[in-house]
């Protein structure tokens, strides 16, 4: 079975970042290669997030129904995450960096695209 990597989204996020890495996580980085993980989203609510280019995805998940197996996740960057909003992403943050999973982050408006990786193996 797959390992779930779940993608954090907020409203106007940033919908190019997740087109980075997205494809190499579901399909494996080499062709041909077999993947261990599949993408997922979350957000606060299991309701449409809009993105910045308009992009309207109904998350997997809820911040309160994520499944406890995940392998990591990855906060997509956008115009949201110095709000109120952003702050019950925190403790899935926390979480995950004390269960030692891969928490990635993109910054907004980043041209090449950079990314933090953190992980504790």
């Amino acid at each position: 079975m797959k390992k779930e990597i779940l993608f954090v989204l907020l409203k106007d996020f940033a919908d190019w970042e997740g087109a980075y890495i997205a494809p190499n996580l579901n399909l494996g980085v080499e062709p041909g290669s077999e993947s261990k993980y599949i993408v997922k989203t979350v957000s606060i609510r299991k309701e449409p997030v809009v993105s910045i280019g308009g992009f309207k995805v109904l998350p997997d998940y809820e911040i309160h129904d994520i499944p406890a197996d995940y392998a990591g996740i990855v906060l997509i960057g956008g115009m949201s995450w110095f709000t109120p909003e952003a702050e019950a992403i925190v403790p899935l943050v926390k979480e995950a960096i004390g269960e030692h999973q891969v928490v990635n982050a993109w910054p907004v408006f980043v041209t090449p695209p950079f990314f933090l990786v953190y992980t504790v193996s």
